[in-house]
């Protein structure tokens, strides 16, 4: 018979997939060398890419446009060494795999990780141009 504990923490685990799986925002998660690591489904029709395992390991940050990249990846990283927090949303302007431009919203938070000194960082996004008009 399994652990109550067990039990406990893999219902939570598929109570929390099954939200992230359902969230209209993209939830992706980089590692501190801005490489992907997990993505949602939402997420992944962000990037215009079929599967996640065209994406596990590469960076996404070539999708942002070059105005919008610098103030990404000082966020990104002040998040990741602990330096900052997210102090509100970054607006950035990116085009997918598939060609297709969009205007978005970025929220960042640090996931620790023990004994590293740069955390990965948890990006969830979510698709504002059409609300602006610009579907």
């Amino acid at each position: 018979m399994e652990p109550i504990s067990a039990s406990l923490t893999y219902d939570r685990m598929d109570y929390l997939k099954a939200i992230l799986e359902t969230l209209p925002d993209a939830v992706a998660v980089f590692d501190a060398n801005e490489r992907l690591i997990e993505i949602n489904p939402a997420g992944l029709a962000m990037t215009g890419v079929g599967s996640l395992e065209e994406l596990v390991g590469r960076s996404l940050f070539q999708m942002i446009s070059q105005q919008s990249l610098p103030a990404f990846r000082a966020r990104f990283n002040a998040v990741s060494q602990g330096n900052g927090h997210d102090s509100g949303p970054v607006r950035i302007e990116a085009t997918g795999y598939d060609g297709r431009r969009r205007i978005l919203e970025c929220r960042m938070a640090r996931l620790n990780t023990p004994g590293e000194p740069a955390g990965g960082v948890i990006v969830v996004t979510r698709d504002i141009g059409e609300s602006e008009g610009n579907s």
